[in-house]
């Protein structure tokens, strides 16, 4: 074959391979329905739906936006997906203007449709800004369940985790029992923490409900001395056997002098717990809104 006939021959198979590769980037991305693109807002954010066409072909649908904080912004969904959660927006923007199309794998853009929402005011936060373990006293300290022998409540507070409170044994009566603890001030955000006596008897709490109280007639019933319920604990979060557990943080919208803590039943079955430590710890906490203009 002569060098003509060669060079003619690579450039007619070069022709096909360029047209061929210009004939299928060239092809457009299957464009949504516009009729089927809704939007819906949630707390700072706005999710935008639309129906996957049957035939569809694209790589991604995109969806631009612009904030003004954040300027000019972008997000994308694959092909599999019908909607697209925009987050990270305030209701305070307004109106917002998304710009929705899909896209195919060279970049080539469908037909690209305008929708506009505006989010819904973004939720505050909560910040811990400090936190002070609380000084308690012996005097402070009341139990409905004390037992007579040993484990006085005041053993609690005492620093060292060989000795222990334990409730009464020696003449048992049914759950409920309960700690209250003095904290000698008003306090609305909190946790606490206890240590569990060092043996094998699993007298642990296993069920417990957390209440406040701004006053205390020592009667041991929390409607009686307007307690509010704080927080009910299960097996799911209060452990058993030898261990040392922190509480979540409890931010309330009240404020109380007295925390009760309230115990329903023990891991050992029996109707009485003992515990080697207990702490309070007060939080301070700023509220964050997002909403408020800087």
């Amino acid at each position: 074959m002569t060098m003509k006939y060669i060079s003619c021959w690579l450039l007619t198979i070069a022709s096909v391979i360029f047209l061929g590769a210009c004939s299928e980037e060239s092809t457009p991305p299957t464009s949504l329905d516009e009729s089927s693109i809704t939007t819906q807002s949630g707390p700072g954010s706005v999710t935008i739906y639309w129906d996957i066409p049957d035939e569809a072909n694209y790589y991604y649908v995109r969806v631009n936006y612009s904030t003004p904080d954040d300027g000019d912004c972008m997000k994308a969904a694959s092909i599999y997906s019908d909607s697209l959660l925009i987050d990270n927006l305030l209701a305070r923007y307004g109106s917002i203007d998304f710009a929705v199309c899909t896209v195919s794998r060279d970049g080539t853009e469908g037909n690209t449709y305008h929708i506009s929402a505006q989010a819904d005011p973004a939720e505050s936060t909560i910040e811990i800004i400090s936190e002070t373990e609380l000084t308690l006293s012996a005097d402070g300290l009341y139990t409905d369940n004390q037992e007579s022998t040993e484990g006085p409540i005041a053993n609690l507070i005492d620093g060292d985790e060989s000795t222990y409170f334990h409730m009464n044994w020696s003449n048992p009566s049914a759950f409920p029992h309960y700690i209250v603890v003095d904290v000698q001030k008003e306090i609305s955000s909190f946790r606490f923490a206890y240590t569990t006596r060092n043996n094998s008897n699993n007298d642990n709490p296993k069920t417990m409900n957390i209440y406040g109280s701004s006053s205390f007639d020592e009667t041991y019933d929390p409607e009686a001395n307007g307690a509010t319920l704080i927080a009910e604990l299960d097996d799911s979060v209060l452990p058993s056997g030898v261990t040392s557990y922190t509480s979540d943080n409890f931010i309330t919208e009240g404020s109380y002098r007295y925390i009760w803590f309230e115990v329903t039943s023990s891991y050992s079955g029996s109707n009485w717990i003992a515990l080697a430590e207990l702490s309070i710890t007060e939080l301070e906490t700023e509220i964050y809104d997002p909403e408020a203009e800087e």
